[in-house]
């Protein structure tokens, strides 16, 4: 929802209702402005239905990788240009950017951080943080950590 709101300029138009029992196709195609519709790649089809006006946004916020390597990435371009429809892309892929990690762990300043799901490490060490670099396979001891942070 809050991305949504961002993507509409930091809200759903005036008088804008979400899709519920009285939103059916012809309601919506009728006064497209008011609504805001979930569609997922099965749901393509019913763009045909409801009409969107050129211009509309198609906002994409599913979770998992989606891009030109999926699958149905083409599909889904097609379907947009058909409908002149503006791709927006948003959500979270759960990963954060270096400098967003580094920004983070600096405002939280640990004793020691030990940064690991990262395939370099060694660039996710803030000035002023003490960094364990992780060693595969090593099992750590919370207090072998504590110590390092006090070393």
């Amino acid at each position: 929802a809050a991305a949504l709101q961002r993507a509409c300029g930091g809200g759903l138009p005036a008088g804008a209702a979400e899709l519920g029992a009285e939103g059916t196709a012809a309601a919506i195609a009728q006064e497209p402005r008011r609504w805001a519709v979930q569609l997922g790649l099965a749901d393509l089809p019913r763009l045909i239905d409801l009409a969107p006006p050129p211009d509309s946004v198609w906002l994409q916020a599913g979770g998992e990788p989606f891009g030109p390597r999926h699958p149905a990435w083409a599909l889904l371009l097609r379907w947009l240009r058909r409908f002149n429809l503006r791709l927006v892309p948003v959500g979270c892929s759960g990963h954060a950017r270096p400098a967003e990690l580094l920004r983070m762990a600096a405002a939280i300043a640990p004793g020691v951080l030990l940064p690991v799901h990262s395939l370099h490490p060694e660039l996710l060490a803030p000035p002023g943080v003490r960094v364990v670099l992780p060693e595969a396979g090593r099992l750590y001891d919370v207090d072998e950590l504590v110590s390092a942070a006090s070393g």
